[in-house]
Parts: C-alpha cells; sequence; structure tokens
C-alpha cells in the first residue's frame, strides 16, 4: 500500500487497528475508543483484552503455570491497581485501588537523586 501512487487515505478501511485495553478501563471508555477510529473510516478494528494476552505470553515462556494465583499491580492516573488472579484464566476475583499510590516510584527516586545532586553541587551557598 504504501508504494502505491494512491493516497493512503484510501486504504484506510483496509488497516488492522488492534487496541490492547486493561480491564480496568471502563466499558464505554473502550467503546468510545473504539468508536472514534471506527466513525473515521477505520473498519478493522478489534479490541484485544491486555491480560489475557499479558498472561498467555507468560504462560508460553514458563513464567507462570495455570494454577499459580497471581496479583497484577497497575499505575494509572496516579492511582494503584491490585488485581488478584486466583486462576488467571477466568476475571479477577479481587480488584481493589489504592488512592495516590500508583505513580511510578522511580520518578520520585530519581526527583530525589537529582535534589541531592544540586544540593551537594551548591551547598556553599545556603
Amino acid at each position: 500500500m504504501l508504494y502505491k501512487s494512491d493516497s493512503i487515505e484510501t486504504y484506510r478501511n483496509l488497516f488492522p487497528l488492534r487496541f490492547y485495553l486493561n480491564q480496568i478501563l471502563k466499558k464505554r471508555k473502550k467503546t468510545l475508543v473504539e468508536g472514534l477510529f471506527s466513525d473515521a473510516g477505520y473498519m478493522n478494528v478489534e479490541r484485544i483484552e491486555y491480560n489475557e494476552s499479558l498472561f498467555e505470553v507468560l504462560q508460553e515462556k514458563r513464567v507462570i503455570i495455570k494454577d499459580d494465583s497471581i496479583i497484577k499491580l497497575t499505575g494509572i492516573d496516579n492511582n494503584l491497581y491490585l488485581e488478584l488472579y486466583k486462576n488467571f484464566s477466568v476475571a479477577p476475583s479481587g480488584l481493589y485501588k489504592i488512592r495516590r499510590q500508583g505513580s511510578d516510584p522511580r520518578v520520585k527516586i530519581l526527583a530525589d537523586i537529582i535534589i541531592e545532586y544540586i544540593w551537594l553541587q551548591n551547598h556553599t551557598f545556603n
């Protein structure tokens, strides 16, 4: 398609779009995302559940086995979501949200290191 003289827009309906969406997202948000692209002319749109794909890959790599219990942690909008799976082939048996704990701790650690470095370089000016 890229090497044809036609506009790439003429092939929009053929492009396969696959959205890997987390289970935490509400169904209406997932539908909204899909709808935006469908309305724009993309007809080959499909939703793939992120957790199912993740667990499938982890099982293929033998990181987990089918009867393992799993706790999956996800940080979204500074909230930490804990999903408990007693059997990952079915929906989680527990979903917990801990407010203001979802940011990546590496960001805070890096910021502390930078501030400490600046202070050590300039501490004589205090």
